[in-house]
């Protein structure tokens, strides 16, 4: 009688890696959009600070929407970056829903962020 073969028989980084893109784009998609709204609105003047604070959260928006749609429709795109023999068909195939789900859960936190950005005021006093 053999052993059944581990879920990952090489180093398993780069399949978790994939099943992570969601988050990891959502979490630069964050960092962009409220990094840039600090730093942009504590530097510059409030009229030209509104015009780069919009133009980052719209254009951050606008690239991560897309790569998220992307990892949810065709997963296969990011599924084929692994290694051959890194993960089992059944732990790729448990990989594949994890990272569809989080991609989805990604796209509706980085379109709640963006649009939070873009209906409040960029550079609105706290006090």
């Amino acid at each position: 009688m053999t052993a059944p073969k581990p879920p990952f028989a090489r180093k398993p980084l780069g399949a978790i890696l994939i099943a992570m893109a969601g988050p990891l784009i959502w979490a630069l998609h964050f960092a962009v959009v409220y990094g840039t709204q600090h730093v942009v609105c504590a530097t510059l003047t409030d009229s030209r600070a509104a015009f780069w604070v919009y133009l980052a959260v719209f254009a951050a928006t606008a690239v991560a929407l897309p790569v998220l749609l992307l990892l949810i429709v065709k997963p296969g795109i990011a599924r084929h970056t692994v290694r051959r023999g890194a993960v089992t068909k059944r732990a790729q195939a448990f990989l594949t829903g994890i990272m569809r789900l989080l991609a989805l859960l990604s796209f509706f936190g980085v379109l709640w962020a963006g649009s939070a950005a873009l209906l409040l005021p960029a550079c609105a006093s706290l006090a």
